[in-house]
């Protein structure tokens, strides 16, 4: 099945191949044999004899065949539901027709030619023929054996079950288009609900085709989290219960919506190459949808039961990037997820790999600063308090005075200062050594 048809693409929204099925042409074979009436009554192949096949019901060109020894003869390529006129003639011979004869099945048209002068016909004189009723044949198609009642039958049920599939399928494009044009207007008007109902319609409308069912799946999971960053905004400044619950189901969604893309494109097999192509770029948006999904579940503190799934996304992620300051990013995220949740020590492990690159950078100098402060704490060790107060005080001599983290720090600094009467101890500019264990 072909299936095509180019939407505007919007976000991580794409190109969607949608479709219909056309009837492909239907074709039939004729074969038979011509034979001729001997003067004792007997009957005898006749080769070489020529089998005219003009359609009379449209103007076309007609075809032609010749009969071998046997008297036997093959056409192949007449159109399944054309009219057709068979004209025989041979030298010697008086010529005839079959007409009327209906496009459809294999068939077999037999012609038995008496005495005559060799006349081959014209389209025009078979037609005048067949008017006059003059001709040997009994004027009407060869009757159809059971066998062949049978096939004509199938045949027919399926043109009719193909002419079915290709309105369903019309039906299903017409409501695909839809659902993207509607969709992408909605979430460029920032109206999420109808964005995400549009994309949901089109989704349940063919939700196995992989020219548009993993875009508007990853689609819907953008417009579910964009809701959600809504609500939960919302609950920050209500203190709803209701606007907070309705934040993490929209997460939740956009995480199932992902991972129902993953899920599809997992077990894909398209014979269309511009869908194949496409498939890894499907893939990388679902990966996204679910990455980002589970990272504001984290974040916000509404579900962190799936920070093992995340981490390996990110741990995916950073090793499918090729760009070097990308995959810098993405540890930093995956840092930042793990502070912001209590997981210090995988936090600082992370910090530490972007800070073994990048010694100055303030971002993590400040992530594995406050961690390793914290772990301090927590151990009550004061080993980890001391090298924690190094970072951060390398932090405070580089990072700029609006780093959103600078005034933490400083605070920190003058505890650890005050009450752990500690004094900071300049680094050397590179990510701390692991203590060997």
């Amino acid at each position: 099945m072909h299936r095509k048809s180019l939407i505007t693409s919007l976000f991580i929204i794409a190109v969607v191949f949608a479709a219909s099925i056309g009837v492909s042409a239907q074709a039939f074979i004729a074969r038979g044999k011509v034979e001729m009436r001997q003067a004792d009554g007997t009957v005898v192949p006749v080769e070489g004899a020529m089998i005219d096949v003009f359609r009379t019901d449209i103007s076309l060109k007609g075809i032609s065949a010749k009969t071998n020894k046997k008297g036997e003869y093959n056409i192949a390529g007449l159109t399944f539901g054309g009219v057709f006129i068979f004209a025989a003639s041979a030298p010697g011979a008086a010529p005839d027709i079959i007409p009327d004869i209906k496009g459809s099945i294999e068939r077999s048209f037999d012609f038995v030619l008496n005495a005559g002068d060799g006349k081959r016909l014209t389209m025009e004189e078979a037609l005048a023929l067949k008017t006059s009723g003059n001709y040997a044949t009994s004027g009407s198609e060869a009757k159809l054996t059971p066998a062949q009642l049978k096939a004509q039958e199938e045949q027919q049920k399926k043109i009719a079950e193909v002419t079915a599939k290709n309105a369903k399928i019309q039906d299903v494009n017409k409501v695909i288009d839809s659902s993207v044009k509607e969709g992408n207007a909605a979430f460029q008007a920032k109206d999420y609900n109808t964005a995400i109902t549009k994309y949901t319609e089109g989704i349940t409308a063919d939700p196995e085709y992989l020219g548009s069912a993993p875009i508007l799946l990853n689609n819907r999971a953008v417009a579910l989290r964009q809701r959600a960053i809504d609500r939960y905004n919302a609950f920050n400044k209500t203190k709803d219960a209701a606007d907070q619950a309705a934040a993490k189901a929209d997460l939740l969604a956009s995480y199932d919506s992902g991972k129902a893309s993953l899920a599809l494109t997992a077990k894909a097999s398209s014979a269309d190459p511009e869908i194949t192509n496409k498939l890894p770029q499907y893939k990388a948006d679902a990966n996204s949808a679910v990455r980002e999904a589970l990272r504001l579940l984290a974040k916000t503190k509404l579900d962190t039961t799936k920070m093992d799934e995340l981490a390996t996304l990110y741990d995916a992620t950073i090793a499918a990037e090729p760009a070097p300051d990308k995959k810098t990013a993405f540890r930093m995220e995956m840092a930042d997820v793990f502070r912001e949740t209590g997981d210090c020590d995988k936090a600082v492990t992370t910090y530490n790999l972007i800070l073994a690159e990048k010694p100055d950078d303030p971002d993590a100098l400040a992530g594995a600063g406050l961690c390793t402060v914290n772990i301090g704490f927590n151990g009550d060790n004061k080993e980890k308090l001391q090298e924690g107060l190094n970072i951060l005080q390398h932090f405070v001599d580089v990072a700029p005075d609006t780093h959103k983290l600078k005034a933490d720090a400083k605070n920190t600094i003058e505890y650890l200062k005050t009450e752990q009467k500690l004094a900071p101890v300049k680094t050397t500019g590179k990510a701390p050594a692991k203590k060997k264990t």
